[in-house]
């Protein structure tokens, strides 16, 4: 177009072709503006299940005006836009595919912006510490209970006299407890004693579990943990190298599923 200008001294062509110089160098100055004063931090730790879309945290805050056509991303190629809802800062969740079970760390963050016209672009790599925990699938599967309680006497009485202790008969007892076997045999009145087994089946074992295969068994394990603390359930975690006592809430919830997320793994 200056070429154009000069051959025909077209004074219009001349003020088109500086018009359009000067978009393109003023696109530059505000591209770069656009990202000055950006902070970028990591929020609170993400978490998910394995085989769900990963949900990395994120904030974005900028002390002055916020910035527009923010795009973020793990790759060039797979970039999400950042849409500013207040002054200041903003929360926003990178998802990513999904991935196994354990703890990521976000490798690196793409960030660019082509603000205002779309002709140039700044952009940049980033490394935050944006971690995620993936909890095993949560899959429901056969639990052996091994020990009982008195919501489960029904149970304790088909697996024979080796799992209790006898005790004489006192009117307190309940009948459900007599052994009506050993007053037909020996004529003599005796109730199972359930005081003394500590067992408790709302105790989550590893050896509870008929699935042979790792993954299979932290799948039922999680199916447990989440069924049981939904229903605000008291229970406990005993899996190899990890001991949780019985509590209930969300706090020994996530401590559970954390444990299950990170056994056997170095990270």
């Amino acid at each position: 177009m200056l070429l154009t200008a000069i051959n025909y001294q077209s004074s219009l062509i001349y003020l088109f072709t500086f018009f359009l110089s000067a978009i393109f160098f003023i696109s530059i100055w505000l591209c770069f503006l656009n990202l000055l004063g950006l902070e970028v931090s990591s929020s609170v730790s993400g978490s998910c299940y394995a085989g769900d879309a990963s949900p990395y945290n994120l904030t974005f805050r900028r002390e002055s005006k916020s910035p527009f056509g923010l795009c973020v991303g793990e790759t060039k190629q797979n970039l999400f836009s950042v849409e500013f809802t207040n002054q200041g800062s903003h929360e926003f969740t990178l998802m990513l595919p999904p991935g196994k079970r354990g703890r990521y760390v976000l490798p690196r963050l793409r960030l660019e912006s082509r603000f205002p016209f779309g002709f140039i672009v700044a952009w940049t790599w980033l490394k935050i510490d944006a971690e995620l925990i993936v909890y095993p699938k949560p899959v429901f599967g056969a639990r052996r209970v091994s020990g009982y309680t008195g919501s489960n006497i029904d149970f304790a009485q088909q697996q024979g006299d080796e799992l209790t202790d006898i005790k004489s008969y006192q009117p307190s007892d309940p009948g459900s407890r007599i052994l009506w076997k050993k007053l037909a045999a020996k004529d003599e009145l005796v109730v199972r004693h359930f005081d003394e087994v500590s067992y408790d089946p709302s105790w989550l074992r590893w050896g509870d579990y008929e699935a042979s295969n790792v993954e299979d068994k932290l799948s039922h394990l999680c199916f447990d943990v989440c069924r049981l603390s939904a229903n605000n359930d008291l229970f406990g975690l005993d899996i190899p190298g990890k001991h949780i006592p019985p509590d209930c809430g969300e706090n020994h919830r996530n401590q559970c599923l954390m444990a299950l997320a990170l056994y056997n793994l170095v990270n």
